[in-house]
Parts: structure tokens; C-alpha cells; sequence
């Protein structure tokens, strides 16, 4: 739906629904998103990766595969998740060899811990 990058962007509002693959996709880049609803995203509603560094406030997701997803050297911080019907909430992994893992840092997030995925050299901090 929305795949962005090399980019420094800022958005206001993302309002995605039934999107065949991710709903919003970012890398290399900077980035930042004010308010987003994202629903039905066959695959992850935010996939972050290659040396990303994003800043998300006020997310809803809803039945979506996975909620939020960072790999390959990239950082997610979340303020204000609110996600519900995905198979994984959060997950923080590395995909390609010459990258580490993901980042995730979360302030306020309805998720039940057995949905977060945290692969050996990532990183997920959360504060409910």
C-alpha cells in the first residue's frame, strides 16, 4: 500500500485498509507518522528495515498478520499502539547477513506478551 525509500518524511495521517501485502513498508530512510489506522494488511501493517529509524505515535491495527515488524539494523519507537486480531503484535528479527537485528521500543501498547517475536540480537522494550 504504502512503501517508502531512501526518504525523511513526516506524515499526519495513514489510513490503510485491505492491502494485499504490508500496509505501510519503510527503509532507509527517516521517518515519521502522527496518526495511522491500518486494517486487513495481509502481511505486516508496519514493516520497518534496512537502517530505518521511525517514530510512530497513535497506531491502530487491527486483522493484520503481524502489527509492527523491525529487521536489519532498523528502530521502531511507538507511542500509543492500540493493535488487536493479529497473529503477532511485535516482532524484531534480522532478514539480510550484513545487517543486525530489529529495534522496538513501545510506550503504551495493548499486546499480550506470548504475541512478540524477539530474534537473537534484537531488541523489544515495552511499557504498557
Amino acid at each position: 500500500a504504502l512503501d517508502v525509500d531512501f526518504s525523511n518524511l513526516h506524515f499526519n495521517n495513514i489510513n490503510i485498509e485491505n492491502a494485499g501485502n504490508d500496509c505501510i513498508d519503510f527503509s532507509a530512510g527517516k521517518y515519521e507518522v502522527f496518526h495511522s489506522n491500518l486494517n486487513k494488511c495481509r502481511d505486516k501493517a508496519i514493516s520497518v528495515g534496512e537502517q530505518t529509524v521511525s517514530f510512530f505515535h497513535n497506531v491502530e491495527i487491527s486483522n493484520s498478520n503481524v502489527g509492527i515488524a523491525t529487521k536489519d539494523s532498523s528502530m521502531a519507537t511507538i507511542n500509543n499502539a492500540k493493535i488487536k486480531d493479529t497473529a503477532l503484535c511485535l516482532s524484531a528479527y534480522n532478514k539480510k547477513q550484513e545487517f543486525w537485528g530489529g529495534k522496538i521500543i513501545v510506550d503504551g501498547i495493548n499486546c499480550p506478551l506470548d504475541k512478540i517475536f524477539q530474534e537473537k540480537n534484537s531488541i523489544i522494550e515495552v511499557s504498557m
